[in-house]
């Protein structure tokens, strides 16, 4: 067992929620699955003092839309009753540039090599969206000062 008091865990990332595999009960859904996997995962947290990070797929709602702003909202995560209910924080990146969206389309303001960091849920604190500059060619990430470096 993963124990933060016996200094061996103290950090776990889960890369993708839906490839994480268990048994499926006879005529679960996918969002029940999910939902029982995350319900785990929260108890683990809990039991061994130590936070996880888990990484979702977003259903293709958002290119849906007829606003083509494309921008996620918390409906948007795969199981997203499930993963709102058990997690103490909902996050997504979001980069406009990738859907071919160069300028916000109500400011004008240029979005090239911006990051969105969006709070969608947060159970101790504020949500929100934060903007960050980042080069993807190296991954690195400057302050967001709506100019380009």
């Amino acid at each position: 067992m993963l124990r933060k008091k016996q200094k061996r865990c103290d950090f776990v990332v889960i890369d993708q929620l839906q490839l994480m595999r268990t048994h499926r009960r006879k005529n679960e859904t996918d969002d029940q699955y999910i939902g029982r996997i995350i319900l785990a995962l929260k108890a683990l947290a809990l039991e061994a003092d130590i936070p996880i990070l888990v990484i979702s797929q977003l259903n293709r709602d958002s290119e849906k839309r007829s606003d083509k702003w494309y921008m996620p909202i918390l409906s948007d995560l795969r199981a997203s009753g499930a993963i709102e209910q058990a997690a103490d924080g909902v996050f997504i990146i979001y980069r406009p540039e990738r859907h071919g969206i160069q300028n916000h389309p109500k400011t004008g303001e240029d979005l090239r090599q911006v990051l969105l960091l969006m709070a969608l849920k947060h159970r101790h604190g504020r949500s929100g969206m934060a903007r960050v500059r980042h080069n993807s060619s190296f991954t690195f990430f400057t302050d967001y000062d709506n100019q380009l470096f």
